[in-house]
């Protein structure tokens, strides 16, 4: 049985000793007694040293002195997030101001060591009215360099003792490491599970931007030029907008979300999201105009090196025309021009990229489902990039089996918190 399963209180499991001065919450696994980890915090400062392995396949030695936890402010968490390796948008301050507008409430922790912010996450947390729990997320966090077990240690007791003082039921994190069976066993080491349930996408297609221009287009599919091309002999232009054109841009995506049925966000969304980053320049919107009418739109977030395509669609005239492939083509432009690394473009279906991965041959006929929507992504070029997907962990075992039979149906972990809000805030 996975270690996982088999974990509890230690202090409810007789002949197991807790750790010597503790007053907290530890979960051990009794295959594996050396594993306790700590709900509670313990004292950390000092100097700490942890080895990993250079370029060069040599160990180095690296210490810490003075780690300590911090609560930081707007200024010193966005340069730490933007400075970071493993920055993304989703830890940005912004993106926790948007959430709290929605319902979610974000706290920052950050791990300072030698006088400078070195690890850190942002986790939301969402109780339901009437409810004395609440839910736990960490998007695409921790902020953290994984081999760097000096910092790890402290900012995962700090995050667990967060969400001890929230009451949660269990944390929800989907980080933004690629799929690895190294960094598989370093979530299954911090005590974490993998599971089904997602909000982002788990695969997704990324394009290299530093080829030239010209390199880029002939990297594309042949179809995929072509289109362009005639789009624009058709008279598709692409222009930027900002918030005034949002209606333009919801009306659109409210038509492709009718046809392809898929879900959509209310149009307040996409408003607080712009009114929150009003002042950073990370959302940018793009929209194809053919005689004056707005065929197409496309909102993107780009932030630190990368630039991801994140809403998209197209009207009936659009999809006429096939604007969708000059709309992503000037995002990408504009990206590459403004000294972006990437562009993501933003989740393909599990089920391809888990082919890829294994090196099954890709069909090139396949029309249901969302083939369609990775043939698209995939004519503009790029490789196909997968994340370990998302991962719990359990405070409270018998409401997580609860909230896990409630969900057995939804997709998504907000699905589940607003099903929750509505269920307690029925009279």
């Amino acid at each position: 049985m996975a270690c996982r399963r088999t974990a509890g209180r230690a202090r409810d499991r007789p002949g197991i000793p807790l750790p010597e001065g503790s007053g907290s919450f530890f979960r051990r696994c009794p295959l594996h007694p050396e594993r306790i980890r700590p709900h509670g915090r313990t004292g950390v400062g000092g100097p700490h040293a942890f080895t990993r392995k250079t370029d060069r396949g040599e160990t180095e030695l690296t210490a810490h002195t003075g780690i300590r936890i911090v609560t930081p402010g707007r200024t010193e968490w966005n340069a730490f997030v933007a400075s970071s390796d493993y920055g993304h948008f989703m830890q940005t301050w912004e993106w926790g101001e948007f959430k709290s507008r929605i319902g979610w409430k974000p706290v920052r922790i950050a791990v300072e060591a030698d006088g400078i912010l070195r690890a850190g996450a942002q986790l939301l947390f969402r109780r339901p009215a009437a409810c004395i729990f609440s839910l736990a997320y960490m998007p695409k966090g921790p902020v953290l360099d994984i081999r760097d077990d000096a910092l790890t240690r402290p900012l995962f007791e700090a995050i667990h003792e967060t969400a001890g003082k929230h009451r949660a039921v269990f944390l929800k994190t989907e980080p933004d490491f690629a799929n690895s069976g190294e960094i598989r066993g370093w979530m299954d080491v911090q005590g974490f599970r993998p599971v089904r349930i997602t909000n982002q996408p788990r695969c997704t297609i990324v394009l290299d931007l530093k080829a030239e221009e010209q390199a880029l287009l002939d990297n594309m599919d042949r179809n995929a030029r072509r289109l362009i091309r005639r789009c624009e002999n058709q008279g598709v232009r692409i222009e930027e907008g900002d918030r005034d054109r949002l209606d333009a841009f919801y009306a659109v995506m409210t038509r492709t979300a009718r046809m392809k049925k898929i879900p959509l966000h209310r149009k307040r969304f996409f408003e607080k999201a712009f009114d929150t980053f009003s002042e950073t320049g990370i959302p940018r919107l793009f929209l194809a105009m053919n005689d004056g009418e707005v065929v197409g739109a496309l909102l993107i977030f780009a932030y630190g090196k990368t630039s991801s395509h994140l809403w998209g669609g197209t009207s009936e005239k659009g999809r006429k025309l096939s604007a969708s492939y000059p709309l992503h083509w000037a995002a990408i432009r504009w990206a590459r021009r403004n000294g972006f690394a990437h562009t993501d473009l933003w989740g393909i279906p599990d089920e391809i990229a888990e082919m890829a991965e294994s090196g099954q041959p890709i069909p090139a006929d396949r029309e249901d489902g969302l083939w369609g929507l990775y043939r698209f992504k995939k004519s503009f070029g790029g490789r196909i990039l997968c994340y370990i997907g998302a991962y719990d962990y359990v405070y409270r075992p018998a409401l997580y089996r609860l909230f896990t039979w409630i969900n057995r149906k939804k997709k998504t972990f907000d699905e589940l918190s607003e099903m929750i809000e509505r269920l307690t805030c029925a009279r």
